[in-house]
């Protein structure tokens, strides 16, 4: 049987912005989805329900129930978002990721601005029997120019914006 789900409370004005949101189609979906999660916990439907609706696991509909954020933002929130229109309300702060901790970046910046000046380069000039740079190829020629000793594939699409193949 399940467990009793957290249950949520909004003010009027907090149901109304998340309702603007859930609708939305300029939003991140990850917003439009949280607001979801939100207003159906408010509703009173189960996770696995609510999960089944946004599409996502009954675990992560748990996560956003319970994020304690939401019950404090309209106290917390700036005097003039309280009572600004809905559109001001600052929802990134209560309906993003929270921070997670990462380690630092092990590029350098020169590194960094090397791969890219290198990305920039016809490939030719580096001896390569190619038109185009692919992100294996980029990366190989970063590892032979001693750019870097090692990389990913996927640190270099980062790095050029991943408009390589």
């Amino acid at each position: 049987m399940p467990r009793k789900a957290a249950k949520v409370w909004l003010s009027e004005k907090q149901l109304g912005v998340l309702q603007e949101l859930s609708r939305s189609r300029t939003e991140p979906m990850c917003v439009v989805q949280r607001a979801s999660i939100v207003i159906f916990a408010f509703e009173g439907r189960w996770n696995q329900e609510i999960a089944t609706q946004v599409g996502l696991n009954p675990l992560q509909v748990g996560t956003w129930r319970q994020r304690e954020s939401l019950f404090l933002w309209e106290f917390h929130a700036p005097r003039r978002l309280r009572e600004a229109p809905v559109r001001y309300h600052s929802h990134w702060e209560v309906l993003t990721d929270a921070p997670r901790p990462g380690s630092s970046g092990k590029m350098t910046a020169e590194q960094v601005a090397q791969i890219i000046a290198l990305a920039c380069e016809k490939p030719k000039l580096s001896g390569r029997l190619i038109t185009r740079w692919t992100l294996d190829e980029l990366r190989d020629e970063a590892i032979q120019w001693k750019i870097v000793p090692t990389i990913s594939r996927a640190q270099i699409g980062h790095y050029t914006s991943g408009g390589l193949e």
